[in-house]
């Protein structure tokens, strides 16, 4: 764990489809000092998982981890008991980028790095709800799960004192990235975005209506 000691981890929290890994890949284009965080899971490649998200290990090898004290962190999916986590190897750059539920945040706070900066990504509500039903298009109880995942992390946000704001505009993504990595750096003053409960209150309205 020492060596986590003089990184950054940067913690992007938002709703599905708001568009935090085309932030992320954006942000480790700009600047070489930054990287997205990867990380290991014990279930199967699925079609839809990003290619290079994750390592594939079967579940004895991560519990032979576990018991040696060899990872970074590590949760059990209350449902599945498929385990999911990250290493030392998943943290090579001086500014670590991971996106992660509102719910795991503390947990991560409490990791040795030598910050730990909270950013959570909205978006026009209009906006994100073109994206959310180009992904989702009908109702279904997978997206249902991702709108609770989505009421959640912005409950969340606009109930924590320490997070930084960023709007994803579209057609400004240069712009939103090159604002992630001057928060990373040089920690300017908060701004929240004009009406970042937008989003809630089309979730709570209906997407599909």
């Amino acid at each position: 764990m020492e060596s986590l000691q003089d990184k950054t981890l940067i913690i992007l929290v938002g709703p599905t489809a708001i568009g935090k890994s085309t932030l992320m890949n954006k942000v480790i284009r700009l600047h070489p000092e930054f990287g997205r965080v990867t990380g290991f899971t014990t279930r199967g490649p699925r079609p839809n998982d990003e290619p290079g998200q994750y390592r594939y290990l079967i579940k004895e090898e991560v519990e032979r981890k576990i018991a040696n004290n060899e990872l970074v962190q590590y949760a059990i999916f209350p449902t599945t008991k498929q385990i999911y986590g990250t290493e030392i190897l998943d943290y090579v750059k001086t500014y670590n980028i991971k996106d992660i539920l509102a719910n795991a945040v503390d947990s991560f706070r409490l990791l040795p790095f030598q910050k730990t900066i909270t950013i959570s990504l909205t978006a026009p509500a209009q906006e994100w709800r073109k994206w959310f039903l180009s992904r989702y298009p009908k109702p279904s109880d997978e997206a249902m799960k991702r709108l609770e995942e989505a009421k959640l992390s912005i409950e969340w946000s606009l109930s924590d004192t320490e997070t930084y704001w960023l709007e994803n505009l579209p057609d400004h993504l240069a712009n939103t990235a090159q604002a992630l990595i001057d928060i990373a750096i040089d920690q300017p003053p908060r701004v929240v975005p004009e009406d970042p409960a937008a989003i809630l209150q089309l979730i709570e309205k209906g997407i599909w209506t």
